[in-house]
């Protein structure tokens, strides 16, 4: 008897109250049309409005549905982690639960990636919708991004795609605490191809992604996933003082074979103040990278669930529970009776 394909969709909802109910309508046409068992894995990152509720509800409907709460507002990156920690599946889907993504697109993508043998298939964004302000911040963060971290990212490129289990395997090792599902899922290779796509605007609502989380994400990303920035600094510094060496040996030489006074405590005032600020810039940037090893240091759980709808209990995976450290009690060395060291000392 062959055993029938499973394929799971992860997609994390943040003020998605009015997408769920239509998100899981076109995804249940969309993978019934596919020879395959699936289940859907809508992950609610906290969010204020009622997606929780709406969540629930769908998961009542069709035990294929499995809805994850996390405890409070951990991040898109942080809610992707929990969904994929809670599938198990031949193939797994990742997009945006807003319905920028398109649900029919997934055919293309499985479809590519059976009959081409990938690994991994990538939506590739062939016509985007989204705001011209929407558009230019999100190529303003890939090319900041792509330029401090050595990345090879694209605004053409996002969330969207389906990869297969041993890919999805790789992924579920990766649990440094600096999130970037792109850069992560960059890093661990496998054969990737590509499928034309369309990305619509989003139905309701704004992005919760303004230009400065984006920025902000772009740092975090780049400190996680790049030493580029200290080659940097370490570069400038070389520069700086080669050409501080420079100028010294010019004033030097002005003086003693011209007899010539260089003035100048505008420039020499300007000078220090300029060397000052750069010399806290780059403290700076060790210290993000202090701050993140003191982050992976503390092995915190990436995120903590507060419930779940388990429309669909035996196609989840729960996470592992933790297992407890010994009490001080248990810790502590027993003390071996008098009789126990006597008898020691004559089997000696």
């Amino acid at each position: 008897m062959i055993k029938k394909t499973y394929i799971a969709v992860v997609a994390p909802v943040y003020r998605g109250e009015q997408f769920v109910e239509e998100l899981c309508n076109r995804l249940h046409t969309t993978l019934g049309q596919i020879d395959a068992s699936y289940s859907i894995v809508l992950v609610d990152d906290a969010s204020p409005d009622n997606s929780w509720q709406r969540i629930k509800d769908e998961a009542r409907k069709d035990s294929r549905v499995l809805g994850v709460q996390l405890s409070r507002n951990f991040g898109q990156h942080y809610a992707i982690t929990a969904g994929l920690d809670n599938v198990d599946a031949d193939w797994v889907v990742v997009m945006d639960g807003d319905l920028q993504d398109q649900p029919e697109d997934i055919l293309t993508m499985h479809e590519k990636a059976v009959r081409d043998g990938f690994d991994v298939v990538i939506a590739e964004r062939s016509l985007r919708t989204d705001p011209f302000l929407r558009k230019m911040s999100s190529a303003i963060f890939n090319r900041f991004l792509s330029l401090l971290s050595g990345l090879n990212l694209s605004a053409r490129y996002g969330n969207f795609r389906i990869m297969n289990r041993n890919a999805h395997q790789a992924f579920a090792q990766m649990r440094e605490h600096m999130r970037f599902y792109p850069a992560i899922m960059q890093w661990i290779g496998f054969r990737s191809g590509y499928a034309q796509t369309s990305r619509v605007a989003r139905p309701h609502g704004r992005s919760s992604y303004t230009l400065v989380r984006l920025i902000k994400l772009a740092v975090q990303a780049t400190v996680a996933y790049s030493e580029r920035p200290l080659h940097v600094s370490i570069v400038l510094g070389l520069v700086i003082s080669l050409a501080a060496f420079i100028l010294g040996a010019y004033v030097i030489a002005m003086k003693l074979f011209w007899n010539v006074d260089v003035e100048g405590w505008t420039s020499l005032f300007a000078t220090v103040s300029f060397l000052g600020g750069l010399q806290i810039f780059l403290l700076g940037i060790v210290g993000l990278y202090i701050g993140k090893t003191f982050q992976e240091s503390k092995k915190r759980p990436l995120y903590l669930v507060r419930e779940r709808a388990d429309g669909a209990v035996n196609t989840a995976i729960l996470p592992k529970p933790v297992k407890a450290l010994p009490s001080a009690e248990q810790s502590r060395p027993t003390r071996r009776s008098t009789a126990d060291r006597k008898g020691f000392k004559d089997n000696r």
